[in-house]
């Protein structure tokens, strides 16, 4: 089942280009690969060899639990035997990298009508740095929002993209931006996106911004408690990365956020990635450029 869902990935074109992204951005590292892995690598997998996994993963694998409306000494007589040769739960350490000293631009060609341009930016910013949560701030009045600065300026202002938006993985500390837009588009998007960062480097962020966007974060960390899996996740994620906090904390971290924090994250993320899925008839190519 896991392979035919890897092989048919390519039908979805947005997840397939940022598959592509991840590949050029993160070569090395194992973020770039799919959650259900790689291919060929399923493809080795035999009944055995699952089953030899699935054993060691119930010995050896230590588990989070979290319980809701059941007593805890029944959930763990149930449970009982699960991981007992396992370690104790420490944080997953995580490097977050610098970005590359040239920006490295890549574009393939594929059976597409619309070019699908991604822009990957990096920092050494771990996810327990405080200015972390500055930098959720950072991509939400960027593209985060449905009124970002890129969604009003690239798509409503100069109808440039179909779609576009940003994203901030904080275990990896990559900021990105996708758009969907024209072929004959691409480099006047890929020119607005910069010259909007580079604004925002420069401090041209107002108050209207920084307090949408914090409503927006707050709403969406405040409904995590009608979800008991959502709020699983919070904590699981946090612990892994060994991050001690709760959703009120985070909201209160970005209450107190002011502007100068917001631009001096910024600052520290460079562009490193510049990937574009094109239709067939453009011409593809690699190159590499100084920022």
């Amino acid at each position: 089942k896991r392979q035919a869902q890897l092989s048919c990935l390519i039908n979805n074109r947005e997840l397939y280009s940022r598959m592509r992204f991840l590949s050029h951005l993160c070569p090395e590292e194992p973020y770039r690969l799919y959650e259900y892995g790689d291919e060929k690598e399923v493809e080795k997998l035999d009944n055995k060899s699952l089953f030899n996994f699935y054993q060691r993963l119930l010995q050896e694998t230590p588990f989070i639990i979290y319980t809701d409306g059941l007593d805890h000494d029944d959930v763990l007589t149930v449970l009982d035997g699960l991981g007992r040769n396992a370690p104790a739960i420490t944080p997953f350490e995580q490097k977050c990298r610098v970005a590359r000293k040239r920006i490295k631009k890549v574009s393939e060609k594929m059976d597409v009508k619309q070019a699908f341009l991604w822009l990957g930016f990096r920092a050494d910013l771990p996810p327990t740095d405080e200015r972390a949560t500055a930098a959720q701030l950072l991509s939400a009045i960027f593209g985060g929002m449905p009124t970002s600065r890129l969604f009003k300026t690239v798509r409503l202002k100069n109808s440039l993209a179909y779609d576009i938006y940003s994203s901030y993985v904080r275990s990896k500390g990559i900021l990105s931006t996708f758009s969907c837009v024209a072929v004959e588009n691409v480099t006047a998007t890929e020119r607005l996106i910069m010259s909007e960062w580079n604004k925002i480097l420069k401090g041209d962020i107002n108050d209207e911004e920084i307090s949408v966007a914090k409503k927006h974060i707050i709403q969406d960390l405040e409904s995590l408690s009608d979800s008991p899996l959502a709020l699983a996740d919070f904590y699981a994620y946090g612990l892994l990365l060994g991050m001690k906090e709760s959703p009120e904390r985070r909201i209160a971290s970005i209450r107190r956020l002011k502007r100068d924090d917001i631009i001096s994250v910024a600052q520290l993320f460079k562009c490193d990635t510049l990937f574009s899925l094109l239709p067939q008839k453009t011409k593809p190519g690699v190159s590499e450029c100084r920022k």
